[in-house]
């Protein structure tokens, strides 16, 4: 189980839904650890599909592509089960005003004001404020401290980083991932599906750019890790860094996991120094 998972366990406890739905195991294709049995492990994915009518499943997962998976994983028989929206208690919103549609997970401290509409299967992480009369689509992963203007429309399957936040009236796409602390910026539509950097537009993809020319590269990865890392020595190791966490990390992983050039969770995994991660894509070629 991912960190997101234990996450849900411990908002089912403080949500709205507790007085209706109770805790029963988790779903993964990766068997846990024997550490990690106290959370009822229940079997791969797949075998969810054989629950019993009626049931109600959550989707421990934040990233959209993931989502997208498992899905699809359960499309021969979906309509079968029950997806409940979560939210928390602390969560400032009015029924009348918040039109939700299935499977939506909502953590504490976020705040939405009027007029919203949003689709199925979002997750809000903490304190995510919501302005009046936005649209949100499907599948959509907002970290942190996201916060979205008034009469914003964002599509379906999109990433928003840390602190990031999209300004009043401004149109956010399909799988598009907003890059940490940053302003979304509207630029031409085709780079639309690159990182926002706030004030270029958009970082092109490293994986498609010679290394001579990763400036952009550099630069969105010193604003998500918060150093200058070319201050550093090229075999200086990422775990010395103070932000080399699991939330940089799945920024980072997300935006390359689009890429033609694919790299896989292992192989990401395996990036130990900072010139290696500046590298990304093209490991052979001199400074």
């Amino acid at each position: 189980m991912g960190g997101f998972g234990p996450e849900l366990i411990q908002l089912l406890r403080h949500s709205y839904a507790s007085e209706e739905y109770r805790y029963a195991g988790y779903f993964d294709d990766r068997v846990p650890r024997p550490e990690e049995s106290s959370a009822q492990y229940r079997g791969p994915i797949n075998a969810a599909a054989d629950l019993p009518t009626g049931s109600a499943l959550l989707m421990g997962t934040f990233l959209p592509a993931i989502k997208e998976a498992i899905l699809n994983t359960l499309s021969r028989n979906i309509e079968r089960f029950e997806f409940p929206n979560i939210l928390h208690r602390s969560v400032r919103w009015e029924a009348e005003e918040l039109r939700m549609g299935q499977g939506n997970v909502i953590q504490g401290g976020c705040w939405f004001t009027t007029d919203i509409d949003m689709g199925n299967f979002n997750s809000f992480n903490h304190g995510v404020t919501v302005g009046h009369g936005v649209r949100i689509g499907s599948l959509n992963a907002f970290m942190p401290q996201v916060a979205l203007a008034g009469e914003v429309e964002v599509g379906d399957s999109n990433l928003l980083a840390l602190h990031s936040s999209i300004l009043q009236a401004k149109k956010l796409g399909n799988r598009q991932h907003l890059g940490p602390r940053l302003p979304y910026v509207p630029c031409q539509p085709e780079r639309s599906r690159y990182l926002v950097d706030g004030s270029a537009c958009f970082v092109p993809n490293p994986m498609n750019i010679p290394f001579s020319e990763q400036n952009a590269w550099l630069a969105f990865l010193n604003e998500v890790l918060q150093e200058d890392l070319t201050m550093y020595a090229p075999d200086f190791g990422l775990n010395n860094l103070i932000y080399w966490d699991s939330m940089a990390r799945l920024v980072i992983f997300a935006r390359l996991s689009e890429t033609k050039a694919d790299i896989s969770a292992a192989e990401f995994k395996k990036i130990a120094t900072i010139d290696e991660l500046i590298r990304l894509g093209h490991p052979n070629e001199n400074v």
